[in-house]
Formats: C-alpha cells, sequence, structure tokens
C-alpha cells in the first residue's frame, strides 16, 4: 500500500511572480510535492478525517473535487481492490 503524500507549498520565487502574474497577486503558493493525475481518485486526510475525493487541474488551479484543497494535509493514491484468492485463478 502506498504512503500518505503530504500537501506542501513554499512561496514563489521572483521568476514564477513574472510568470504567474494573476496568481501572484492572491499571494499564492507553488505546491512543493508531488500531486495526484488530473481525474484521479484518491485517498485525502485532513484533521482526524479521511474521504475519497478526485483532483482537478485546469485554469482554475488544483483542487479537489469535495474539499479545499488548503484543507487537505495529505492524499494517498486509492489500494488495489480486494481479490481474493479463487479469483487469482481464474
Amino acid at each position: 500500500m502506498s504512503d500518505w503524500i503530504p500537501i506542501k507549498t513554499r512561496p514563489m520565487t521572483d521568476e514564477e511572480v513574472t510568470y504567474y502574474r494573476d496568481w501572484a497577486e492572491y499571494e499564492a503558493e507553488i505546491f512543493d510535492c508531488p500531486l495526484p493525475e488530473d481525474g484521479q481518485e484518491v485517498l485525502v486526510s485532513w484533521g482526524n478525517n479521511v474521504s475519497v475525493d478526485v483532483f482537478v487541474r485546469d485554469t482554475n488551479g488544483c483542487y479537489f473535487e469535495d474539499r479545499d484543497i488548503d484543507e487537505v494535509t495529505a492524499w494517498m493514491p486509492l489500494p488495489e481492490p480486494y481479490k481474493a484468492e479463487s479469483e487469482d485463478k481464474e
């Protein structure tokens, strides 16, 4: 099973501020961690909670469908579905 991947951000460099001018005015930060693929269903953790959510990457930025990304402390790919030993032999 995969490990949790903490959501980490960092301030923009001067070069990034120039490139991401529209986002810089909102003091947006750069994600400094691996992120899920667009449309990928993953486990997300915040506080003492865990749920399944879908990651979105579009012109509005990166976010989860059901939870504000600023609330999410970590994410993890979904595990493979359980297969009974008898199912492997089919």
